[in-house]
């Protein structure tokens, strides 16, 4: 049964100290959703940007609307901060391929994995 969100609600610093991210949605007085997102200053430029690393809703509370608003208000912390881009990694089979992409994220790079079964 879909029970109406209670909003976002922060958490505290994960393991990574003040530049991690944490956030849950709550419904019905349980977790509905959450998303752990952190600063990554990487690469050459030490370009500075957002990367959310894990972004979850519960299967009985999915297309909601849980985690447009999950990445939204990460978009927005991220931008609070002084971040200037937002990044995940996804597999292509996740289902939530368009919900990216309705929310502006466009892919940027793809890549390919092999296996072998040694069986």
């Amino acid at each position: 049964m879909a029970v109406a969100p209670q909003g976002v609600r922060r958490m505290g610093p994960g393991d990574r100290g003040a530049a991690d991210l944490r956030a849950a949605v709550l419904a019905g007085g349980r977790g509905a959703g959450r998303r752990t997102a952190r600063r990554a200053d990487r690469g050459p430029a030490r370009v500075r940007r957002g990367y959310i690393e894990r972004l979850a809703v519960r299967r009985d509370q999915r297309n909601r609307g849980l985690a447009r608003l999950l990445l939204r208000t990460s978009f927005r912390a991220f931008h609070e901060r002084g971040l200037r881009s937002a990044t995940l990694w996804t597999h292509s089979n996740t289902g939530a391929l368009a919900l990216y992409e309705r929310v502006g994220m466009r892919v940027r790079r793809s890549s390919t994995v092999y296996a072998l079964d040694l069986t």
